[in-house]
This record gives structure tokens, C-alpha cells and sequence, in this order.
């Protein structure tokens, strides 16, 4: 949360640019950073885009300047981990479609990964009365 406040401009969060430098190993190259972003919402997916495209992918939106000198070039790996399977999975298709049409940017879906997800319990609730349309 505060991450997405500071990367938005919010003023009380002017701060974390240098925990954000740190994160990224401001001394050497962002670009060669790996990052994990643990949630599996919109923000999460949105978060991971914005490490993810850098300065040069983020020039033409709203994101505030202070950030694009802290992300640079943006870094060179970004995990997302879900604390669940993907069936609680809670972003849209066109936050992961965003993610999927990166330049320079591989998109990797581990398949062991959503086997293990796929339990009884999140079959039903896919499958279930009053279910929601799932990625």
C-alpha cells in the first residue's frame, strides 16, 4: 500500500523513495534486481507492471517523477506470489493482460504452480453456486 501511495505522488508517503532505492540496490543497477510482490489483486498486478516497465514504459502516464528516477529502467525480474491458488485470484483479465503484452518482458505461468492451487475446495468454489467468472 504504501508503495502504490508513493509511486501515485501521495506527499505523506515522500519517504519511501529511499527504502524503494534500497529495495532495488539503488548503488548498483535497478535493472538487475529481482522483486516479489505478494498478492493477487489488481494492485499487485499493477505493482508488478510498474517494476516491471520502468521509466521508459512510464513516461506517457500519471505516475509521479520522484518514482521514475527511483525505478529507472525497472528491474529485472518480478515475481508474483499469491498467498492462495489462483482460483481466489482477484485481479482483472485486463490487469493480466497488461502484464502479458510487456516489451522486453517474459510472462511465466508455472504450471506445477496451478496444479498445486487446483484443490476439491477451489474447484467447488470455481465451479460453485454464485461463483464468479475466473481467469
Amino acid at each position: 500500500r504504501e508503495f502504490v501511495a508513493w509511486y501515485n505522488g501521495h506527499p505523506d508517503f515522500a519517504h519511501m523513495g529511499q527504502y524503494v532505492e534500497h529495495a532495488l540496490g539503488r548503488k548498483g543497477d535497478p535493472s538487475q534486481a529481482s522483486v516479489a510482490v505478494i498478492g493477487q489483486g489488481n494492485v499487485a498486478l499493477d505493482c508488478a507492471r510498474v517494476l516491471a516497465k520502468g521509466r521508459k514504459g512510464l513516461l506517457d502516464t500519471d505516475i509521479a517523477s520522484h518514482a521514475l528516477a527511483v525505478i529507472k529502467n525497472g528491474v529485472q525480474t518480478t515475481t508474483v506470489l499469491g498467498r492462495r491458488g489462483h482460483v481466489q485470484g482477484a485481479f482483472t483479465i485486463k490487469e493480466l493482460r497488461e502484464l502479458t503484452k510487456l516489451k522486453d518482458a517474459s510472462f511465466v505461468v508455472d504450471a506445477a504452480e496451478l496444479d498445486a492451487g487446483t484443490t476439491d475446495a477451489s474447484l467447488e468454489e470455481l465451479n460453485g453456486p454464485g461463483s464468479r467468472p475466473k481467469v
